[in-house]
C-alpha cells in the first residue's frame, strides 16, 4: 500500500525534481485558463511600423491607446512573424496609415527612396487649376496644410511650379496629410520645360498614393507641371508637401549670347589744294612824255620843241611757273549709331514681387482673365519686377486689367525703375498714376531689370496686373 511521505523526508535531489514538476504544473494550469478566454474580447494583434532605423511593434487594443515596444534587430522579429504565420485567423486586417509628418527620406533604408540635396523653394512661384490662394501651402513645412483641387479628381487638373531659374533635378515627392478628405493623384503625368506654356512630352507617369515618389532621368529645367490624368469624383486631389531633389548630373553648358557691338560710320574727306600759276607781267612800252608848252608872250612868240627822247622797250622775261599739289588731307569722324537690343523670349524671364501667392507669370500668359495681385490693399512699397535674363531695350510699359473682373485694381501711384545691378536701382525713369489700362512711356533705356513700385494708398482695392506688355 502506497504511503504518503513528507517532502522533507525525500532526498535533496528528489525534492528539486518535484519542485520543478509542480512549478511546471502551475504554469500549465495558468496557460489553460488564459486560453479559455474568448479571443474576440481579449486577443490583441500586432503590426509593424518603422521609426527611422528602429522597427516598432504596435499592438491593436480595444481601447484606443497603442502599446509600442522597440525592436532593435531583425532577429527579434522572427518569433512574432512565425506566430502570425501559424495563426493567420487571429491577425486582423490593419488599415494603411497615412503619413502624419514629412518623412525623413534620406534616412530610409529602402534604396529606391530619394536621397540627396533638395532644391531651395524660397523663390518658387505657383500656377494651379484651382485654389490658387493655398498653392504655397505645399512648401510651408506644415503637413497639416495643403493645396487641393477643390473638387473631385478629374482629368487635366494641374499643379505647375516655377523654380525661378533653370535647375537640375531627377526626383520629386508628393506627400499628403492624414486627413481622410485628402488624397494623392489617382494617376499623373509630370512635365519639365523651360517655357511656361510649352510642356513637351511627359518625363514620368504613374499612379499616386499618400506618399508619391516620382523618379526620372535628370533634367535641367525651370518649370515643373504635374497633371492629373484620371478621375475620382469622391475625393479631391491634394498635396500637403512637395520636395524636389537635385540631380548629381551637371547642367549643360550655358548658352553664350553674343551682343552686337555698336556699328560706326567712317567718313573720309580728301582735300586737294588748287593749282596756282605765277602771274605773268605784260611788257609795257613807255610813251614819250610831252613837255608843257610855255605861255606865249604878248609881244614875241617863241616856240621851243624838245628833241624826241630815246624810247626803250623792255620786255620782262617770263617767270617760271611751278605747280604744287598738296597731299590729301584725311579726316575721320566716328558717328555712334544707337543699337536697340531685342526683348528676349519669355523663357528667359524671371519674376519677383512683394507677394507671390498669385504667380507673377500669370501677368504674361496672354490670358486677360488671369492675373498677379498684391493680395492686400494698396500701400507704398509694393512692387513687381521682371528680370529679362540679359539686357533689353524698351521705352513703354502697358499694365492692363480685366474690365469685367476688377477694373479698380490699377495702381494709385507708381514709379518705374530700369537697371542692371540689384544693389543700385538708380532713379525712377517714369512716375504717375494708373487706370484700367495704364500706358507708361519714357525715354528709351537698355537694362536687364525693370521694376514697378506702387506708391499710392487705397483702403479697399488691391493692386493687380492681368496682362503686362513691354515694348
Amino acid at each position: 500500500m502506497f504511503r504518503f511521505r513528507s517532502i522533507q523526508a525525500l532526498n535533496p535531489r528528489t525534492q528539486n525534481h518535484l519542485k520543478v514538476w509542480l512549478f511546471g504544473l502551475v504554469l500549465l494550469l495558468i496557460a489553460v485558463g488564459a486560453a479559455s478566454v474568448d479571443s474576440s474580447d481579449s486577443a490583441s494583434a500586432a503590426s509593424l511600423e518603422t521609426n527611422g532605423d528602429t522597427f516598432q511593434v504596435v499592438e491593436a487594443q480595444d481601447d484606443e491607446d497603442d502599446q509600442v515596444g522597440s525592436v532593435s534587430a531583425l532577429d527579434d522579429l522572427e518569433p512574432l512573424i512565425a506566430t502570425a504565420a501559424e495563426t493567420p485567423e487571429q491577425v486582423p486586417e490593419v488599415e494603411t496609415r497615412r503619413a502624419t509628418a514629412i518623412p525623413d527620406l534620406s534616412a530610409a533604408p529602402n534604396p529606391s527612396t530619394p536621397s540627396g540635396d533638395t532644391l531651395d523653394s524660397s523663390e518658387w512661384g505657383f500656377w494651379v487649376s484651382a485654389d490658387q490662394d493655398n498653392a504655397a501651402n505645399i512648401i510651408d513645412g506644415d503637413i497639416s496644410t495643403a493645396w487641393s483641387s477643390s473638387a473631385g479628381q478629374a482629368r487635366d487638373q494641374f499643379l505647375q511650379i516655377d523654380l525661378g531659374v533653370r535647375q537640375s533635378f531627377d526626383r520629386l515627392v508628393l506627400a499628403v496629410s492624414s486627413d481622410p478628405s485628402f488624397g494623392g493623384p489617382s494617376n499623373y503625368e509630370v512635365f519639365a520645360s523651360n517655357k511656361p506654356f510649352e510642356h513637351g512630352e511627359p518625363i514620368a507617369s504613374g499612379s499616386g498614393s499618400s506618399l508619391t515618389i516620382v523618379g526620372f532621368e535628370p533634367v535641367h529645367a525651370r518649370w515643373i507641371r504635374i497633371v492629373q490624368t484620371d478621375s475620382d469624383p469622391d475625393r479631391p486631389w491634394s498635396v500637403s508637401e512637395l520636395v524636389v531633389y537635385a540631380s548629381d548630373v551637371p547642367p549643360p553648358p550655358p548658352v553664350v549670347r553674343v551682343v552686337p557691338r555698336p556699328t560706326t560710320t567712317t567718313t573720309t574727306t580728301t582735300t586737294t589744294a588748287p593749282t596756282t600759276a605765277a602771274p605773268t607781267r605784260t611788257p609795257t612800252t613807255r610813251a614819250p612824255v610831252a613837255l608843257a608848252t610855255a605861255r606865249t608872250p604878248a609881244i614875241r612868240v617863241t616856240t621851243t620843241t624838245a628833241p624826241p627822247r630815246r624810247t626803250t622797250t623792255t620786255t620782262a622775261a617770263p617767270r617760271r611757273t611751278t605747280t604744287t599739289t598738296a597731299p590729301p588731307r584725311t579726316t575721320t569722324t566716328t558717328v555712334p549709331v544707337p543699337v536697340r537690343l531685342p526683348i528676349p523670349d519669355l523663357s528667359t524671364w524671371s519674376f519677383s514681387a512683394s507677394d507671390t501667392r498669385e504667380a507673377p507669370v500669370l501677368s504674361v500668359d496672354g490670358d486677360i482673365e488671369t492675373r498677379w495681385s498684391s493680395r492686400q490693399r494698396q500701400e507704398p512699397g509694393q512692387f513687381f519686377q521682371v528680370n529679362f535674363g540679359t539686357q533689353a531695350t524698351f521705352d513703354q510699359l502697358v499694365l492692363a486689367l480685366d474690365e469685367n473682373d476688377q477694373p479698380n485694381d490699377y495702381p494709385r501711384g507708381y514709379e518705374v525703375y530700369a537697371f542692371d545691378n540689384l544693389n543700385n536701382i538708380g532713379r525712377p525713369i517714369a512716375r504717375g498714376s494708373g487706370d484700367v489700362r495704364t500706358i507708361i512711356n519714357f525715354e528709351e533705356v537698355t537694362a536687364q531689370y525693370v521694376r514697378i513700385v506702387q506708391t499710392g494708398n487705397d483702403d479697399k482695392y488691391w493692386w493687380s496686373i492681368y496682362e503686362l506688355d513691354i515694348n
